[in-house]
């Protein structure tokens, strides 16, 4: 009786202990708001971790998370939270994805972390366990310490204004016509170097064609060309210290020359360039300096009518041994054409182009998937059979967001930055692409068709009809050999599907170097 008599007293007083805790005035108030604050200290590490990147000191979209009065205020787009309302607070159905953009962009962060913040907002969505200190600190741009330039840097040779020099009296057989060729050949005879020997016409056609117009030379231009002659064939038809800083500073005055006080004698030499370069040497036409002063069109002449624009490519071993990266320009430096270049000669060679001037962008295929995601980016792509995307590729739409694959493979400038000189890269990708790409192959398709179309069905003169298309020269003995045997090894010669060009693309490969460069 005494035992059960005590256990009633145990149970009442710890009734009354729990209504005097839960229900008395400020009984409660220390273990509720501890765990309040640890809550918002939670939230707080989370947000920043996941989402103050972009809505923190950058506000995207208007929007920053770091300040109660920030992050209830929302963004451009409106609140996001709703303190006591997980479910409602836009907050919280972007990072569990139910509703776009999915946040945080390309992840989802931990389900522990998304129930954190879905406890930290039910419970009122306090911002007391923020660092607000961090965040007023934030908002504050950083102060650029100004120093002065030092006569050093001022010394720069970039800085340097540019002054004529006199032009470097040179003796080599060929090279005394243009100035450019004398200030070249005199860092070349100070170093022991030899200049290499001028291109075949056919190398030159070409090197010039896709310099000036970014297009291949047909085979009859290319044929023209090297059955010309006359001395008009070549100008009539078509951040490291700088190696050579004089002839940088000649051109810059040759470039400059004919200011307001030479009009008239610019005038003068005008007449006379086109009555020399009509009629007899050319080289002759570009020795007046006060010609056509800021003429683009006279300085690329200059440069082309060179004998250093018109050499080999090829390496001399004598000179590889001194100069191994050609920094002195003894030989045409191997360029690979720009990525623009590439698809307007595809197009080309596939008897596609569209060389129409003017008009609307393009918008050429893009696999969907490559850009679409939470941020409904729309690209409206048209197939790669549709004749309306084969226009040059100075017509195809740019856009930030959203890269045309074949242009970004092969160094095409971000559009976001700015950008003083293209890449030049050679990478594993660009191979892949030329292989594997559904435009590439598109064409390949349409070039075969052209081939059997313009050549017939023997095999050999495919092969040659290719080479002279593509390369703007005639295959060797091995190169026609192998080229006939891959068309014949095929089921139906060149009626090939695109199918049937990617089983086959490893020889496809075998030539985009050379395609890809002058």
């Amino acid at each position: 009786m005494v035992i059960r008599k005590y256990r009633n007293l145990v149970a009442l007083a710890s009734v009354f202990y729990l209504i005097a805790f839960f229900f008395l005035p400020g009984a409660s108030a220390g273990l509720p708001q501890e765990s309040a604050q640890e809550l918002s200290r939670q939230a707080y590490a989370i947000l920043r971790q996941n989402c103050f990147g972009c809505h923190g000191a950058g506000k995207m979209s208007g929007l920053d998370l770091r300040t109660a009065e920030s992050a209830l205020a929302g963004g451009d787009n409106g609140k996001v939270i709703e303190p006591f309302d997980a479910g409602a607070s836009r907050l919280y159905q972007f990072i569990t994805h139910q509703a776009k953009p999915t946040m945080p962009p390309g992840k989802k962060i931990p389900d522990d972390a998304i129930e954190t913040l879905r406890r930290w907002i039910e419970a009122g969505a306090s911002f007391d366990g923020f660092e607000k200190e961090v965040a007023r600190k934030d908002d504050e741009p950083a102060k650029i310490v100004e120093r002065p330039i030092t006569p050093e840097e001022r010394g720069f040779w970039a800085f340097q204004p540019p002054r004529r020099l006199p032009e470097p009296r040179v003796s080599h057989p060929g090279w005394g016509a243009n100035p450019i060729d004398a200030f070249l050949l005199a860092k070349m005879k100070a170093k022991g170097l030899k200049p290499s020997p001028r291109a075949d016409r056919r190398t030159l056609i070409r090197r010039a064609y896709l310099d000036l117009t970014g297009l291949p030379p047909s085979p009859d231009e290319v044929e023209a060309f090297v059955k010309d002659s006359s001395p008009g064939a070549w100008v009539g038809k078509l951040g490291e210290p700088p190696t050579h800083p004089e002839l940088l500073d000649w051109l810059a005055m040759e470039f400059m020359s004919g200011g307001a006080g030479e009009r008239e004698s610019g005038r003068v030499g005008d007449r006379e360039t086109r009555r020399q370069g009509d009629g007899g040497n050319p080289q002759s036409a570009i020795r007046n300096p006060q010609s056509n002063g800021w003429s683009l069109k006279r300085m690329h002449r200059l440069m082309m009518t060179s004998q250093a624009y018109q050499m080999a490519s090829d390496d001399i071993a004598a000179d590889v041994a001194i100069d191994p990266e050609n920094r002195l320009l003894w030989r045409m430096p191997r360029a690979r054409l720009e990525a623009e270049i590439i698809r307007d000669q595809i197009l080309a060679v596939a008897g596609n182009l569209d060389r129409t001037l003017g008009g609307p962008c393009v918008y050429p295929h893009i696999d969907p998937k490559l850009f679409q995601s939470s941020t409904k980016r729309t690209w409206p792509g048209k197939p790669d059979d549709d004749p309306s995307t084969w226009r040059r590729s100075l017509y195809v739409y740019s856009k930030r967001s959203i890269r045309y694959p074949l242009f970004e493979a092969f160094d095409q400038p971000n559009l976001i930055n700015s950008c003083d000189r293209r890449n030049s890269s050679t990478i594993a990708p660009q191979a892949l692409l030329l292989m594997n790409n559904n435009f590439v192959l598109t064409e390949a398709k349409y070039f075969a068709e052209r081939l059997r179309r313009e050549a017939g069905d023997d095999a050999r003169a495919q092969a040659q009809k290719a080479y002279r298309l593509a390369l703007g020269r005639a295959p060797t003995a091995f190169e026609l050999a192998k080229t006939a045997e891959f068309i014949r090894s095929g089921p139906d010669g060149l009626e090939c599907t695109v199918g049937c060009l990617r089983r086959r693309g490893a020889w496809l490969s075998e030539y985009q170097g050379e395609f890809a460069q002058w």
